[in-house]
């Protein structure tokens, strides 16, 4: 399990582009090394909450009844950074 967290973790820290990363520092003002550090500190918890929640009674099938209803394209997993800047 903590290898899957860790190559999770990995995969989540490659959508955080330098290009993204800079974005985001200029809409809150601050510096690329202050956000490229909280944008890593904050992965691990975002994935353990991610985990804890997929383990609920339910969620699951909310989930693909979600995705069945056609309420998700699929976009945001192909422009994420622009996703988080709209």
């Amino acid at each position: 399990m903590l290898t899957l967290s860790m190559n999770m973790i990995g995969m989540l820290k490659g959508i955080f582009t330098d290009n993204l990363i800079a974005k985001i520092a200029e809409l809150l003002g601050e510096n690329n090394s202050g956000v490229t550090n909280a944008a890593g500190s904050s992965l691990p918890t975002l994935l353990q909450g991610l985990l804890k929640k997929g383990s609920e009674p339910g969620w699951a099938e909310g989930l693909i009844q979600i995705l069945q209803e056609g309420k998700h394209d699929g976009g945001i997993l192909y422009d994420f950074g622009g996703a988080m800047l709209s």
